[in-house]
């Protein structure tokens, strides 16, 4: 199984939207991630898209769900605050013996993803780096192997 980690795309500041942090909406430069984030995603194979409701989760993941054919499912266990729900998903999804080769997209908050890495066993160092993109995790016969694939949008010059 393929296990493909995403943080959303570059939302609109909090300190610029009056609404409901769940509905604030990505930003120009966000929205041109998610352009390219889809491009990535089209080389690759996608067999289910999971997300946080978050406007700007949804909007992060929905065009490579639709290049791909597949249903979006959101869940609220990737909300930020979740985190113990959030952990159970992706340990559910990595042991499923039956998902065989499989290859899942689980977008969330920049804020879930330290502790979905820490309770998916990678050290430290994997940890703090989990402000970026995308991370892929890779089980194959009971292995596991873990690999930082994009750096974080704010800091990849092709996406300026």
């Amino acid at each position: 199984m393929t296990l493909y980690l995403v943080r959303h795309a570059l939302a609109l500041p909090k300190g610029s939207w009056a609404g409901l942090d769940s509905d604030r909406p990505l930003d120009a430069k966000g929205r041109r991630q998610v352009v390219w984030l889809t491009d990535w995603f089209a080389a690759r194979r996608v067999d289910a898209v999971i997300t946080s409701p978050a406007v700007r989760c949804v909007a992060t993941v929905l065009p490579a769900a639709n290049h791909h054919g597949v249903d979006l499912t959101t869940t609220r266990a990737l909300l930020v605050g979740a985190d113990k729900e959030a952990r159970n998903l992706v340990r559910r999804l990595r042991k499923g013996t039956a998902l065989g080769e499989r290859a899942f997209v689980v977008c969330t908050h920049g804020e879930v993803l330290p502790g979905i890495l820490d309770a998916l066993g990678y050290d430290d160092g994997a940890v703090q780096h989990a402000k970026g993109s995308v991370w892929t995790v890779e089980t194959r016969d009971g292995e596991s192997k873990f690999h930082y694939e994009l750096p974080h949008p704010g800091d990849d010059p092709v996406l300026s």
